[in-house]
């Protein structure tokens, strides 16, 4: 198995915690190996965006500024809709791992009741020249702000480390390239709503520049709501409902996401009904 796909599953297996990891994979290496950190549930982080900065037992600072080719990669790794953790969480069981009582944790102390919960993975490449001992790493944000916190502990080793290479149909291949970069997520606009309301139902009509871009519509949670979508080349109209009947109990999950390179994406009519088929009409929109 290739390293990449060891990294994802134990990503996943962080995710499920509810903690904000402060550990690398692998936690011990040799400078210039190439590392993977966990980095919570931070939905909106871009590799584009990220400031790395790297401390050595030596007091030595390296810093990754946003776009360093050091930082491989960043993607968004989320749980198996058949995992415990998701379908104990919907359903209310145990199944042997006390699945919906982690599940309960994260929703109301990471999340706030968000069910698109996912965890982020940065992949770097650690400097050649960094000294043996216990280094820090501090991911930031476009806000300069701290993605964990609390920085993330490293034990470097002695020895020369060197970049990890992904292997495909035998062919030696650099993590950095476009095969791992297709994990990343495409450029999108996310759809969300709020107000003191939640209903049961919601369509929206999108317009969007003319001949730009192919939209394509996603829904983060599939398992507990239906999106249903259409395109006439110049507004997009999307209906969202629940799925099997049950009832939607966080108004934050009815977003959905817009991608496919459009641009121009305004609100030109959204209407919200409740389970009664009563119009809902303190809904408001927000596009990011």
């Amino acid at each position: 198995m290739n390293k990449l796909f060891i990294y994802l599953c134990v990503g996943a297996c962080v995710l499920m915690s509810g903690c904000a990891a402060q550990k690398t994979f692998p936690s011990s290496v040799r400078a210039g190996d190439t590392v993977t950190l966990p980095l919570g549930w931070s939905q909106t982080l871009k590799r584009q965006e990220v400031t790395v900065v790297i401390t050595g037992s030596d007091s030595i600072t390296y810093t990754y500024p946003p776009g360093d080719p050091a930082v491989r990669a960043l993607a968004h790794v989320f749980p198996d809709p058949l995992s415990r953790l998701v379908v104990g969480t919907e359903t209310n069981q145990a199944l042997g791992v006390n699945a919906n009582i982690h599940g309960a944790v994260i929703e109301s102390q990471i999340t706030g009741g968000d069910k698109d919960i996912s965890q982020a993975m940065l992949m770097l490449n650690l400097p050649s020249t960094l000294a043996v001992g216990t280094a820090s790493i501090i991911v930031k944000d476009a806000s300069d702000a701290s993605v964990t916190g609390s920085p993330i502990s490293l034990n470097v080793i002695a020895g020369a480390g060197s970049p990890s290479v992904f292997q495909q149909n035998g062919t030696a291949m650099s993590l950095s390239s476009e095969m791992i970069s297709t994990l990343e997520r495409a450029p999108a606009t996310s759809v969300s709503f709020s107000g003191p309301t939640i209903p049961y139902g919601i369509q929206i009509e999108l317009s969007r520049d003319s001949g730009v871009g192919k939209p394509w519509v996603t829904n983060p949670r599939g398992d507990i709501k239906s999106v249903n979508w259409s395109d006439d080349g110049s507004r997009i109209r999307v209906l969202v409902t629940p799925s099997n009947g049950v009832l939607l109990s966080n108004i934050s999950h009815f977003r959905f996401y817009v991608a496919g390179g459009v641009t121009g994406l305004a609100v030109v009519s959204v209407k919200a009904f409740d389970q009664n088929g009563n119009a809902v009409t303190d809904l408001i929109v927000d596009l990011n």
